[in-house]
């Protein structure tokens, strides 16, 4: 199969990567396909992150979300329609970023450089955590503490053991 564009940087919308995917050589799917298969990979929050966003709340501590995520996926993460949110805790942060409107890969300084002029927050301020090593370690060179988060474990309980050990919480 030939590469396709990137979504995750902004340069194409999902509509576009659905019917690319589905033209390409050799392909079995059609873009309804793609677009069901792209929903599956959005399965829900993790368990008792809201833990998380309530402890932060508790202590007045600013919280932000810098997403790695594409327009198909941000719309449900931040729904805009009447209801109960898909992602309940996602909607509780102040702060909400998204790589595909930012135009640049999470890694690149350049995303955690618009978080910091957006929130006012300086680097060394920043307690980031990820699941993914390399955006730990592009957090890591502009001067965040970044701590990677095993996503296949109890991310809420991992993150909470962070902030206590680094004096955020009690």
């Amino acid at each position: 199969m030939a590469a396709l564009p990137q979504r995750g940087n902004g340069s194409i919308d999902s509509a576009r990567y659905f019917a690319l995917f589905a033209d390409a050589p050799q392909g079995v799917s059609t873009a309804a396909d793609v677009q069901r298969i792209n929903d599956a990979s959005l399965s829900g929050e993790y368990p008792d992150i809201n833990r998380v966003l309530d402890t932060l709340e508790a202590v007045s501590i600013d919280t932000a979300v810098l997403s790695n995520t594409n327009d198909a996926h941000w719309a449900r993460l931040f729904t805009q329609t009447p209801g109960e949110p898909e992602f309940p805790t996602l909607v509780r942060a102040q702060d909400r970023f998204a790589i595909h409107l930012l135009g640049v890969e999470k890694s690149d300084p350049r995303a955690y450089r618009h978080v910091e002029r957006a929130t006012g927050h300086a680097a060394h301020r920043i307690l980031y955590f990820d699941d993914l090593l390399d955006n730990v370690e592009g957090a890591r060179v502009v001067g965040w503490t970044a701590e990677l988060i095993d996503y296949t474990g109890d991310s809420a309980a991992q993150t909470l053991a962070i902030l206590r050990r680094r004096g955020v919480v009690d």
